[in-house]
């Protein structure tokens, strides 16, 4: 998939709007290390406070989710890459059609103003990985940093991620969750 930061036209080819996905020896999957679950179980994945549709300042979803590290060992950075999401030039992104244009932001931290019924009751924004700047923000690529220190072994963290909605409809997206030993 050829993918820029602005989702230019190349040759004669379109980009989707993306960044580079850079690798090394450090960075792993970490899918099976982890398992990811609502903040709030007693709702529905759509439903607030596990997604909350944001429209000022600017119009955004969030995501919230609690990640737990699974494994025997503890992850000293978590990371979440956007390995799909529909975005300026994604397929099926046209003109009159009806899908939506989300770009992966930095997310601020939430305080919530009732804790859930399992005791969430702030959540750690993420941050976009730069280098490559990203002007237009976040597409296929994108990656959100976590900040913190090692995740011990059996420990969680309440995260919140944001989706800056450029063009409303429908939408899907797949991040993965990569760390560092």
């Amino acid at each position: 998939v050829l993918v820029s930061t602005t989702g230019a036209i190349f040759d004669g080819v379109q980009s989707i709007l993306g960044a580079p996905a850079p690798g090394n020896n450090g960075v792993a999957d970490a899918m099976s290390r982890v398992s990811i679950t609502l903040i709030e179980p007693r709702v529905g994945p759509n439903l607030n406070p596990n997604r909350v549709r944001i429209t000022t300042p600017n119009d955004r979803l969030e995501f919230r989710r609690r990640i737990t590290n699974t494994s025997a060992a503890p992850i000293s950075a978590l990371r979440l890459r956007f390995v799909e999401l529909t975005t300026l030039n994604s397929p099926g992104y046209a003109p009159g059609t009806t899908q939506s244009d989300l770009r992966p932001n930095t997310s601020s931290s939430v305080v919530l103003g009732v804790p859930t019924s399992i005791g969430v009751a702030s959540l750690t924004g993420a941050t976009l990985t730069t280098p490559p700047a990203q002007p237009l923000g976040g597409g296929w690529n994108a990656v959100l940093t976590i900040p913190g220190g090692p995740l011990a072994v059996g420990a969680s963290i309440d995260i919140n991620v944001a989706l800056r909605v450029s063009r409303v409809g429908s939408y899907r997206f797949l991040a993965t969750v990569e760390s560092q030993p």
